[in-house]
């Protein structure tokens, strides 16, 4: 039989059992859903944050609070509610759906670095991100497309696997890793954040924003980045962030070891150089493809 067992009508901490059928499941705080193996395809309903046990199929977030949902090693479906939710699939072939709010999804890698979960959002649910985990040293590459409806992936818990993002219509805030990363924003007002590494950033329409922080970039070892397409036209913006981000200032085409400032900043033949000892070492490097000047203006700090 399929039954529907309901505990979250009292505050005690309920022990709900089912039996050979389909069983629906609704929990509270504290309550335990106990399914033997090969016990049908059974849901839980929680009102609150939530992992499944074993033998557990499904699970749904009920309400509109901030929720956690997290699978087990079965391919499990698991559906958030109108608040915004983190879910995490666990070790199966998982469908997640988020729902209404700005959900987090955690997704393993496949040992081919592609996703091992479905993610499926609607438009206009909130700004939602996929945190990616796990994946495999390969010779090549993987590139990960962001799905409709999705707008945010960080890739930066893959350590430095070979790993190429690439964005949607959106406004898309993609985060690489410690290796050499190509990421590309498609349309859309977007962020592009390449961590360690060469990274090869494209922007793609719109008003994009290149983002390096300090403690990313390397120390006098050469390019740390190439961004293909910045273009002040567009509203294109390079930013630097970290610790003395905000003591940076841009002197032309050449350092100024005279200045009252450390941090500086200059452009010539297709790079831009920064120096934190008044111009005595480049700290960093960051070619752009086809821009023969930069200015005050196209930089932000912190």
């Amino acid at each position: 039989l399929a039954n529907v067992l309901d505990g979250s009508q009292n505050s005690a901490a309920n022990e709900l059992r089912g039996l050979g059928g389909n069983d629906t499941y609704i929990v509270g705080a504290g309550d335990t859903v106990i399914e033997e193996a090969n016990g049908g395809i059974d849901l839980v309903k929680a009102y609150v944050s939530y992992t499944l046990g074993n033998n557990l199929e499904n699970l749904s977030l009920l309400g509109s609070d901030h929720l956690t949902a997290t699978g087990n090693a079965l391919a499990n479906v698991i559906t958030g509610n109108d608040g915004n939710n983190v879910i995490d699939g666990g070790a199966g072939v998982d469908t997640l759906r988020g729902g209404k709010g700005d959900d987090t999804y955690i997704v393993d890698l496949t040992a081919s670095n592609v996703l091992q979960d479905r993610v499926l959002e609607n438009a206009n649910e909130g700004i939602d991100t996929i945190l990616l985990r796990g994946g495999s040293i390969l010779p090549k590459a993987a590139t990960i497309v962001l799905a409709n409806n999705i707008e945010n992936m960080d890739a930066s818990g893959t350590g430095s696997i070979a790993l190429n993002l690439t964005g949607n219509a959106a406004n898309n805030l993609l985060i690489g890793n410690q290796g050499n990363n190509t990421l590309n924003g498609g349309d859309g007002n977007d962020i592009l954040v390449g961590m360690g590494g060469f990274d090869t950033l494209t922007g793609g329409r719109g008003a994009d924003t290149f983002r390096f922080d300090l403690s990313w970039l390397g120390l006098n070892d050469g390019a740390d980045a190439l961004i293909t397409d910045f273009r002040r036209l567009d509203g294109d913006k390079i930013q630097l962030q970290g610790d003395g981000a905000q003591s940076f200032s841009f002197v032309g085409q050449s350092f100024n070891a005279g200045s009252a400032s450390s941090h500086q900043l200059r452009f010539d033949a297709g790079t831009l150089y920064g120096s934190v000892d008044a111009g005595a070492s480049n700290a960093f490097e960051i070619r752009l493809l086809g821009v023969s000047e930069l200015r005050q203006g196209d930089f932000l700090f912190g």
